[in-house]
């Protein structure tokens, strides 16, 4: 019998892997494809993300110090470049390959292109079994097996997503070789955002990578069909080119990948029973950048820790589970659901947002931080408030 039974190698179950045999807790991690994979996704990590874990700055492909984000029409931009990077690119084939491997290097047991038969939950084991035939038992089950994560769907955990706050994103990562993007972006790699894109919730993307350029864009489902998202995905493409952030691109285009993002903040419970879930299949998300790499492995670092402490002092399930989810909450999980609330406020007033943001530099820089994903809701609270009570005294609400 394993300790623990990881299913998904994404960065939340090769995290949550490497994690837990540093520990001395015996793993195996299940996952249905075989690396390298590809894995839809933008790429980008905030500096939060190599802050709280600087090894991952070796993993890094390429950073940024430039900045546009957008709104509407290319004049109502807001540019910005910092001395220190905005951003860090990967690619997620490589990323992701070389997680897993840090993973197997450190001791884990991997088993690649398995997939999930069925899960069979009994009082002093979780039972896996695999569609090859194979069972296997463990103590624990950590679900880092995505936004659609069947482990969630097997628990006694929600099932289902609210419609409303799951996004439909399409992505393209293109190789143009580092010459032609060196020439593209003459001052420096740039990574462009464009907000309201099509509708509310419209959210395109432009990232320059080492050699290769990333662009994507997607929307709430519950505002668009899919087709119509997939149509404004090549709407978005022509005009990235026209005002020009994207070149012109080999036709036809290689099909896009495609996947859903729950956008509504962390699930109200992530833990029962012996499950404990990490990464997207908790619903950890950033609600307005859509960054999910940063709290995928702090989500799996929680869970090394709270999974540790039960085997080393036999606790029950119940603290076990109130322990990883308290500690999620306090360090993560409130902050991404009030930022939640920031995006829903944000959407209905982005046009008023925006006049603002160029008009004065400090809401500007608020506005961007909190779309990189590098200011949390208590930051943005702390900044705003600060300023109004230095305007108050100074007459001057805004400007610095």
């Amino acid at each position: 019998m394993y300790d623990v039974i990881i299913v998904g190698a994404g960065p939340a179950g090769s995290s949550a892997a490497r994690f837990l045999i540093q520990s001395g807790i015996n793993v195996l991690v299940l996952d249905k494809t075989h690396f390298p994979r590809n894995k839809p996704c933008g790429g980008a990590i905030s500096p939060r993300g190599w802050q709280k874990y600087p090894e991952l700055s070796e993993l890094m492909e390429i950073s940024t110090n430039f900045g546009v984000l957008s709104y509407k029409q290319p004049d109502f931009s807001i540019k910005f470049s910092k001395e220190e990077p905005i951003a860090c690119y990967v690619r997620r084939i490589q990323f992701d390959n070389d997680l897993l491997n840090l993973a197997k290097h450190t001791g884990a047991e991997v088993k690649e292109g398995v997939r999930i038969k069925s899960i069979k939950y009994e009082i002093n084991q979780v039972i896996v079994s695999t569609n090859d035939g194979e069972s296997y038992s463990s103590k624990y089950l950590l679900g880092a097996d995505g936004v659609n994560s069947f482990v969630r769907k097997s628990s006694m955990l929600q099932q289902f997503w609210n419609k409303k706050t799951i996004a439909l994103i399409f992505m393209n990562e293109i190789l143009l070789g580092k010459e032609k993007i060196e020439k593209m972006f003459p001052e420096g790699r740039t990574s462009f955002a464009h907000l309201g894109y099509k509708g509310p919730t419209g959210y395109g993307w432009v990232f320059p990578k080492r050699e290769h350029i990333n662009f994507g864009f997607g929307e709430v489902l519950s505002n668009k069909s899919a087709s119509i998202i997939y149509s404004d995905y090549f709407n978005f493409l022509q005009y990235c080119n026209k005002i020009g952030v994207l070149p012109n691109l080999t036709d036809p285009l290689p099909k896009p990948l495609a996947w859903q993002l729950q956008m509504g903040g962390p699930m109200k419970h992530f833990a029962a029973g012996r499950v404990l879930l990490v990464g997207d299949a908790a619903g950890f998300v950033h609600p307005v950048s859509g960054e999910g790499i940063l709290y995928a492995i702090w989500s799996a670092q929680i869970a090394t820790e709270c999974i540790k402490n039960a085997l080393n002092n036999q606790q029950s399930l119940e603290i076990l589970n109130k322990n990883y989810e308290t500690k999620c909450w306090k360090e993560f999980a409130l902050d991404l659901k009030k930022m939640e609330i920031v995006h829903k406020i944000g959407v209905k007033q982005l046009s008023l947002f925006f006049r603002l943001a160029q008009k004065y530099p400090m809401l500007g820089q608020s506005l961007i931080g909190i779309v990189e994903g590098n200011l949390s809701y208590s930051q943005i609270k702390r900044r705003i408030m600060k300023r109004m009570i230095v305007g108050l005294f100074k007459g001057n609400m805004w400007k610095k």
